[in-house]
């Protein structure tokens, strides 16, 4: 059996990702042409990407935050991790993930960093608030994005990143 077809012998995809809020209290979230393979609905995902050989998993923050967003942002310390298992293109990929919280000044991303990767399947942008991630019927990832916002939005980060379920 090839690599990565089937849930238990998903290829192993080290990720970074970055919580990223905004003054307004907003943070970005992008969506891919796939749907959750679990519920069929769309889902909305933090900036970030693989990590690459020799790099760390905030190098990786950094760089994938001036691709996907051509933004300055402060970044901060890791806040938690997560290790889910989905197909993408398919394909099965078991991704460590480390999600780091991140801070700009405006919401104005610039594309013109995208790889041609990332043109492909970041289809659509946008700065969400808590309310309006709470009232959709998409998936935010991780699930649990809007119930951990209003910490992350005060400024309360863990002392040390626990590792989500979700």
């Amino acid at each position: 059996m090839a690599a990565g077809a089937s849930r238990e012998d998903a290829i192993l995809r080290p990720t970074a990702r970055v919580i990223l809020l905004a003054p307004s209290g907003r943070t970005l979230l992008f969506r891919g042409p796939e749907l959750d393979h679990t519920t069929g609905r769309a889902f909305w995902f933090p900036p970030g990407g693989a990590i690459e050989p020799g790099e760390t998993p905030e190098q990786a923050a950094r760089r994938e935050l001036q691709e996907e967003t051509g933004l300055p942002a402060r970044l901060g310390p890791a806040i938690w991790t997560r290790t889910p298992t989905w197909p993408w293109k398919g394909v099965w990929h078991r991704s460590p993930e480390t999600h780091f919280v991140g801070w700009v000044e405006r919401e104005a991303i610039d594309t013109r960093g995208w790889t041609p990767e990332e043109r492909e399947n970041l289809l659509e942008h946008r700065w969400w608030s808590l309310a309006e991630m709470e009232a959709s019927a998409d998936l935010m990832v991780p699930r649990s994005l809007a119930k951990r916002l209003p910490a992350l939005l005060r400024g309360e980060l863990p002392a040390s990143p626990p590792e989500l379920a979700d």
